[in-house]
């Protein structure tokens, strides 16, 4: 036998890059607040949850992520709360706290 060639293989669709793993995916991040009860009261919380994926984990104002949208003892305030995917995919939502009233103002987008 001649011209055969045992155990070749190729793969086909290389090219060296990989696709975004963001790509269509919007990251919606809500949350409810209690806000604090007085005036330098530091008994606010946020609790924060996220759609667009799973493995979610929550970072408040650019620190850490943990893997609870839970954010306690927070006076009055504006406080980012940003969610993470198991793939990378972001979204964010800025809450303010108050203690003047029960009304609070949410604003969001997706990264």
């Amino acid at each position: 036998m001649t011209g055969i060639i045992a155990g070749s293989c190729s793969k086909g669709g290389g090219g060296g890059t990989n696709p975004n793993p963001c790509s269509g995916i919007t990251v919606v991040v809500t949350a409810t607040t209690s806000n604090p009860s007085a005036p330098g009261a530091t008994n606010g919380s946020i609790t924060a949850s996220a759609s667009g994926g799973t493995g979610f984990t929550f970072s408040i104002n650019g620190g850490a992520f943990q893997s609870s949208g839970s954010f306690t003892n927070l006076g009055a305030g504006s406080y980012t709360v940003t969610a993470k995917n198991s793939n990378g995919c972001s979204g964010s939502y800025s809450v303010f706290t108050q203690n003047d009233d029960d009304s609070i103002d949410i604003t969001g987008s997706a990264e």
